[in-house]
């Protein structure tokens, strides 16, 4: 599982694996680099693990929206944070 974090934050591309073969527990196993400006800060990893469910596209797309907004959250709390730690 390791490997997916690793692959997404190498490749600064998001991950799609349904039925992994490397994770047979899993039905459905996606991932998201939080990036910006091609600096990736993290990965975001989510899986369905019951019944036959799989992201659909449109959930894909919506999570990734929220992954790109997530870092542009988290990198604005970073700048005040540092900003006012050097102005003291």
């Amino acid at each position: 599982m390791m490997e997916i974090i690793n692959q997404t934050y190498k490749q600064n591309k998001s991950q799609n694996y349904k039925q992994p073969h490397f994770a047979p527990e899993y039905n459905n196993i996606i991932s998201f680099p939080l990036s910006i400006r091609n600096e990736i800060k993290g990965v975001i990893r989510l899986f369905t693990k019951y019944g036959a469910h799989y992201f659909s596209e449109k959930m894909y797309n919506l999570i990734n929206a929220l992954c790109n907004q997530i870092v542009v959250i988290v990198e604005n709390i970073f700048m005040r944070v540092f900003r006012n730690l050097t102005l003291k």
